[in-house]
């Protein structure tokens, strides 16, 4: 689901122009440009197109004149109570890995302009955040580091603060950040951070997936589960189904592929009116699982950690028979075959992972 397909609260928005104000810049400067006032910001259920917060974030970069590591410093500001009823549906989730299976559903409720996604590996796991094309190198420094940090101060928030061994991997180079900045984070949160990996992503221990979270409460994380399917509908400003399904069927921890009884829950519609919109797309729910698993398991079988048995489980197969087959009809090899023929030096995702990066 693409994030900029819809629009956004006022809170983050908010949170930048009073960083530059208390920085000494005037609110009409950073304004300008956006489409927005003060007025417009103080009202809770305005609605800001995606390009109205970035065009805002361009405003405080030129006027601070693109100082390192901004984007690390505002990210630390993000604490779960700006995101409102999303925010609330994580912190009282049962376990660590039902808040990340609830965010991820609900991601577009967030202020993230990087996609992110999760992926599971032998005792780890990642959130890791892919970059839009952005021509200004600073504009798109400070949006993937702002995205981390405040997804790594919202996943302290959800166990407590400082308590949770997190390992932060940015593509930035060390050269272009503060090392003040980073000291100073590094010790209030302990966030380890790493800089000039091959990608941007937070790593945490697999076991920690089923920490039972502090603040826990099913009666309001199913209501504010409720919410959030309404806020979805309502903030969603285009898109296709196809586009939609597609998110959903992103990997979760913990969580199977949903049915399309699920999907269409989700979704907010009937499981027939579903399938009436893909089939005007030309498509069924089936090809879109079948795409999704197909590009996952090609992902997963890459990884040689994992075997086989477990990739058919985590894909939703009742057993590896069923897989091997469904992946032969995908590829025209069976999973053990394309496995083998996989050449030793084929990058992958976790590729920045190994070595001095990720110690065993």
């Amino acid at each position: 689901m693409n994030l900029w397909h819809f629009t956004r609260g006022p809170a983050s928005a908010r949170l930048l122009l009073d960083f530059g104000v208390e920085s000494g810049l005037v609110p009409a400067q950073l304004l300008r440009g956006t489409g927005l006032s003060m007025a417009r910001l103080s009202e809770p259920g305005l609605a800001i197109r995606p390009e109205q917060e970035l065009s805002l974030i361009g405003n405080l970069l030129r006027l601070l004149r693109q100082p390192p590591s901004l984007g690390l410093e505002l990210g630390s500001r993000y604490r779960f109570s700006t995101y409102g009823v999303w925010g609330f549906g994580l912190v009282t989730s049962a376990t660590l890995g039902e808040a990340v299976a609830r965010g991820l559903r609900f991601l577009p409720l967030s202020y993230a302009f990087t996609e992110i996604a999760f992926q599971q590996r032998p005792r780890r796991c990642a959130l890791t955040f892919t970059l839009p094309d952005f021509e200004n190198v600073a504009l798109g420094d400070f949006v993937v580091e702002r995205d981390m940090v405040a997804a790594a101060m919202l996943l302290q928030d959800l166990v407590g603060a400082g308590t949770l061994p997190l390992r932060c991997l940015l593509r930035v180079p060390r050269t272009r950040v503060e090392p003040a900045t980073v000291a100073r984070l590094s010790a209030r949160f302990g966030i380890e951070f790493q800089f000039g990996a091959a990608e941007n992503a937070l790593v945490i221990e697999e076991q920690l997936l089923q920490f039972k979270l502090p603040h826990a409460n099913p009666i309001t994380a199913e209501w504010c589960e409720r919410d959030c399917q309404a806020l979805l509908q309502s903030h969603g400003v285009q898109g296709s189904t196809a586009l939609q399904v597609r998110h959903y069927l992103q990997p979760i921890p913990g969580r199977l592929p949903p049915s399309l009884t699920e999907m269409a829950e989700l979704l907010g519609l009937s499981p027939r009116t579903l399938k009436r919109r893909l089939h005007a797309e030309g498509l069924t729910y089936r090809s879109l699982l079948d795409e999704a698993r197909s590009r996952l398991a090609k992902t997963l079988l890459a990884e040689q950690g994992l075997s086989v048995s477990r990739i058919a489980s985590q894909l939703g197969f009742s057993d590896l028979s069923s897989f091997s087959q469904s992946f032969k009809r995908w590829q025209g090899v069976s999973p053990r075959h394309y496995r083998q023929g996989l050449a030793k030096d084929a990058a992958t995702a976790w590729a920045p992972l190994q070595g001095d990066q990720l110690e065993e």
